[in-house]
């Protein structure tokens, strides 16, 4: 793909942020010439900020995500438009997902139904490009598209600009202890150790807090930590419930065909791994 655009002069691509993460880490990224490259468009999963950080360094102001879903699109963020000088905003608008879509209106709700402007709450929309219903499936289709707006399942919060930030998948929220985790913010967190390549966080079962934090980790080439150490990076990050119980380092994640963790899957690998280690 590197050679390819060196040779074509490839000035728009279309890559997973999975994807993106090969093409930086691979040991000859900076032996072709991408130059050429005036676009990379990236959407299906959340750009890590260290990736993300390490392909403006690498590539230039040259990434703009999309973010919306099959059932309808509802925002964007070019980079290059939105960084500040290192300004604390930076970060922010690094992690948001952009403003939304013209003629595309989004609002976030509780779980009774109750707005909660600013968030964090669903993400409800409605615009332009919506989705009429899912074939031969009215159940669903109920489910999903209620008064006209479409549930999309995503956590998010709104800044005072009108950001939105994506702060987890409903389903994948871990609640320990009464207190609300978001997986991402996790592994944001374990990202940022120097060692981490990947990481699936998932909430697993326990008797006395009713779910507690499991990591599962893949390292870098060459790299090593411990358990305890990632644990440790962790709490001087997050507050003391967020951070993870267990860490299973692996040496896959696994992922849907878009480059998502498959966080069905990964649960159940999760669960035979700490079976076999007893």
């Amino acid at each position: 793909a590197m050679r390819m655009v060196a040779e074509q002069k490839i000035t728009i691509a279309h890559l997973a942020p999975t994807m993106v993460q090969m093409v930086l880490e691979h040991p000859s990224v900076t032996e072709h010439d991408m130059s050429s490259l005036r676009a990379i468009l990236y959407s299906a999963a959340a750009m890590p900020l260290p990736v993300l950080r390490k392909g403006l360094a690498l590539l230039g102001d040259v990434f703009h995500q999309s973010y919306g879903q099959t059932e309808g699109m509802v925002s964007s963020l070019q980079r290059c438009q939105h960084l500040p000088d290192g300004s604390k905003r930076e970060r922010q608008w690094l992690q948001s997902v952009g403003q939304p879509y013209p003629g595309v209106t989004i609002r976030l709700l509780d779980d009774d139904g109750n707005e909660v402007p600013g968030g964090p709450g669903e993400i409800v929309y409605r615009g332009g490009t919506m989705f009429r219903g899912y074939w031969n499936d009215s159940g669903a289709t109920i489910a999903t598209l209620r008064e006209g707006w479409i549930h999309s399942g995503d956590i998010g919060r709104i800044d005072a600009d009108g950001f939105l930030y994506i702060v987890d998948r409903k389903k994948d929220m871990i609640v320990s202890g009464g207190e609300n985790v978001y997986s991402r913010e996790v592994e944001e967190a374990l990202l940022a150790h120097v060692a981490v390549s990947e990481v699936g966080v998932i909430g697993v079962p326990h008797l006395k807090w009713g779910e507690t934090v499991h990591a599962a980790v893949c390292l870098r080439p060459g790299a090593a930590v411990s358990e305890a150490a990632l644990i440790a990076h962790c709490r001087l990050q997050l507050a003391s419930y967020k951070k993870p119980t267990r860490v299973t380092f692996v040496d896959a994640l696994p992922k849907m065909s878009n480059g998502k963790v498959d966080k069905i899957a990964l649960r159940r690998m999760v669960a035979v791994l700490s079976r076999d280690a007893g």
